[in-house]
């Protein structure tokens, strides 16, 4: 993501088993082009890291949807699509 960031913007950037979403947030809200999402594979703790990147959140004005999905009998798994209302 951080030599990414430098060369370029990208409609959609997914994610899987990166780190919590405040990294996330952080790390690849320079990647998404304006219009543009990003989706992160999300575990059970999501709801704990939502509430710990709220503050961010708020900051950068990103909508989170959840959409909870089944991987190989694995409960819990969840993308998580990250869309902003503007640049930040």
């Amino acid at each position: 993501a951080e030599r990414m960031g430098r060369d370029g913007q990208f409609d959609h950037v997914v994610t899987r088993a990166a780190g919590p979403m405040s990294k996330l947030l952080a790390w690849c809200r320079p990647l998404v082009m304006k219009g543009g999402m990003m989706l992160a594979m999300k575990g059970p703790r999501l709801r704990e890291e939502l509430r710990d990147a709220q503050p961010l959140i708020r900051q950068q004005r990103a909508t989170i949807t959840t959409h909870p999905y089944t991987l190989a009998g694995q409960e819990g798994r969840v993308i998580a699509k990250v869309t902003w209302t503007r640049r930040s």
